[in-house]
């Protein structure tokens, strides 16, 4: 059995880290170098930062930042979310240093520029962003540009495909950053893509990591809020985790801590 992964997601809003409730309510945590450095030290398997604002409010990519961030030299692959709304963008959001690239408004507003994508960077680096809900027993896909949910259509669905995305991004957006609240629902109603599922949205404890890790789609389960909390969260989940195929924890030097 492969291993599966535990994630860091950075949440950034203005240039700044937060912690995000429902991607609506923000607490300022610090810069994103200085928290990105400590996740890479403290054994994330991959490290997301993902940038709320930009497709908001039409910005573009965060090159500045990512540049910042792409020069800290970092053992730990990256992963960019936020802005992208062409090819041009993707390529240079590469260039500039991220491993992989999270496509999220694309998705609809753009498809057919998705295979341009994967055709000049493979499907391998990208990965669908589904902020989602049930609602009535049915999966909605939240538009957070317009604030409105709905129905998952067959559109979408069929632009989520192997040829494009190597996995899926599912997020519990109603629960991000509530602790333990993960709707497994989501997992339960979603349809069988034949991809494999990174979880992200109110995952917290070990015992609610166990269980996801258990479902065979999961592949990852990324946590945001609840690793500003300790130092080294991550090492000791995966202590705590032992008995689950994740990648093994390494044993930091005590002056790295102190």
């Amino acid at each position: 059995m492969l291993n599966k992964r535990i994630i860091a997601v950075v949440t950034i809003h203005e240039g700044w880290v937060v912690q995000s409730f429902g991607y609506n309510r923000l607490l300022p945590i610090g810069r994103p170098e200085a928290i990105v450095k400590n996740l890479d030290r403290w054994s994330a398997d991959e490290i997301v930062i993902q940038f709320i604002d930009r497709s908001i409010k039409n910005m573009g990519p965060d090159f500045k930042t990512l540049d910042s961030i792409a020069n800290l030299g970092l053992s730990t692959p990256l992963i960019y979310v936020g802005g992208i709304s062409n090819k041009m963008e993707a390529l240079e959001v590469i260039t500039r240093g991220a491993d992989r690239i999270g496509i999220d408004a694309m998705i609809t507003d753009s498809p057919s520029q998705i295979r341009d994508i994967s055709e000049q960077i493979g499907s391998e680096a990208l990965i669908a962003c589904l902020p989602l809900s049930v609602h009535n027993g049915a999966i909605s896909w939240l538009n957070y540009r317009k604030k409105s949910s709905t129905v998952l259509d067959k559109e979408v669905r069929e632009s989520l495909n192997r040829d494009n995305f190597s996995e899926l991004f599912l997020i519990d957006w109603q629960n991000e950053g509530n602790r333990n609240s993960f709707d497994m629902r989501l997992l339960r109603e979603f349809p069988d893509l034949g991809m494999g599922i990174i979880a992200f949205g109110g995952i917290s404890e070990s015992s609610q990591i166990r269980d996801l890790l258990s479902q065979k789609e999961i592949v990852a389960v990324a946590i945001g809020n609840s690793l500003n909390y300790r130092e080294s969260s991550i090492n000791s989940l995966k202590r705590e985790l032992a008995d689950c195929p994740l990648r093994i924890a390494i044993e930091l030097d005590e002056k790295l801590v102190k």
